[in-house]
């Protein structure tokens, strides 16, 4: 499945399942589109394609720029 049809998914369910408000799922937006970036960066546009060692690699550039815990563990979520 692309990346992007997974995230817009995800979105959508998160209004229909769990009721979340509107700034919380722009958040969420927001966070999933830097990590789509980030994988594009390495040519990947597929879900199936991410691989453990993408996320660990993501969350330790986000340390490495100043990324509190708390804004990394948000991202990661």
């Amino acid at each position: 499945m692309k990346l992007d049809t997974a995230i817009e998914e995800f979105l959508t369910a998160l209004v229909a399942e769990r009721g979340l408000a509107s700034n919380t799922v722009n958040a969420y937006r927001r966070d999933l589109a830097q990590y789509r970036r980030a994988l594009a960066e390495h040519a990947i546009t597929e879900v199936e394609a991410v691989a453990t060692s993408d996320v660990t690699s993501y969350v330790q550039r986000l340390r490495d720029r100043g990324a509190a815990a708390a804004t990394v563990g948000r991202k990661v979520a």
